[in-house]
């Protein structure tokens, strides 16, 4: 989900549901009430143009609805996206959609023992599926990033060693990163 801020009346921008394999379920983008901003646009990769012909959130909210409706949603911060469809439903009054997931955020910063919360972009670089620079990187990507992350973790990879220069020099000795080291704050 992206959004035009970080704040409790945040609106939303996009929100991208993808099944396990990749395939969309449900993308779309939102006209919000106020201007985007440059910070935003660059964080999201979301133009002013993009927005001109998105209808505005309450237009789309029964499929909104419909989209979450019996699935169950992992989401890098699943309490800050499910405060986000609950205010922003409160605000149109609107029906406030019912989220059944876990956040993947939490239980990621648990696997790898991170001290604070783990960003996604470093969890994708770490196990080899590193996420587009911004302002190239949108949320379909960090939809796809959240996949990758969820299958390494259920098949035990900590860590894909970053891939070195072939040297002609035997001698000299490479050290491989630990793979279970923790994510450094």
């Amino acid at each position: 989900m992206d959004t035009d801020g970080l704040h409790n009346d945040a609106e939303i921008l996009r929100i991208v549901l993808l099944e396990r394999d990749g395939i969309p379920i449900y993308t779309q983008l939102f006209k919000p009430r106020r201007p985007l901003t440059e910070r935003i646009a660059h964080l999201t990769a979301i133009s002013p143009e993009m927005l001109a012909q998105a209808p505005p959130l309450a237009e789309e909210w029964e499929r909104v609805i419909q989209a979450f409706a019996g699935r169950y949603i992992p989401s890098f911060n699943l309490e800050f996206d499910q405060s986000r469809l609950s205010d922003n439903a409160e605000h149109d009054g609107l029906t406030p959609v019912a989220v059944i997931g876990d956040c993947l955020m939490l239980r990621a910063g648990t696997y790898y023992e991170a001290y604070s919360y783990p960003k996604l972009s470093d969890l994708c670089m770490r196990i080899g599926f590193p996420l587009p620079e911004h302002p190239r990187q949108d949320a379909y990507d960090r939809a796809r990033g959240q996949i990758h992350l969820l299958e390494a973790m259920a098949q035990g990879i900590t860590r894909v060693p970053a891939p070195t220069a072939d040297t002609e020099d035997d001698s000299v000795d490479q050290e491989d990163e630990d793979p279970c080291a923790p994510l450094e704050g």
